[in-house]
């Protein structure tokens, strides 16, 4: 009588390995969200305070001529 089974096919019974695998990819992708989330911050947080000291320095130079302005008009 022949054999029903062979013995090239098993199946496993546990989910571990498969788990394992999922939570290995789910890790994965929450690095690579991270590192996104990096790169993003390291790109605009510079950019954000070059625009801020920009402005402040307008700020500044338009104080500054003002009061040079003033100082000028009481002299005369």
């Amino acid at each position: 009588m022949a054999k029903k089974f062979s013995d090239d096919f098993r199946m496993r019974m546990d989910d571990e390995d498969t788990e394992s695998i999922y939570n290995l990819v789910k890790e994965d992708l929450e690095i690579e969200k991270l590192s996104q989330r990096v790169t993003l911050l390291s790109i605009l947080l510079p950019c954000l305070i070059i625009v801020v000291l920009f402005f402040a320095y307008l700020d500044i130079k338009d104080r500054v001529s003002r009061t040079y302005d003033t100082g000028a008009q009481g002299v005369e």
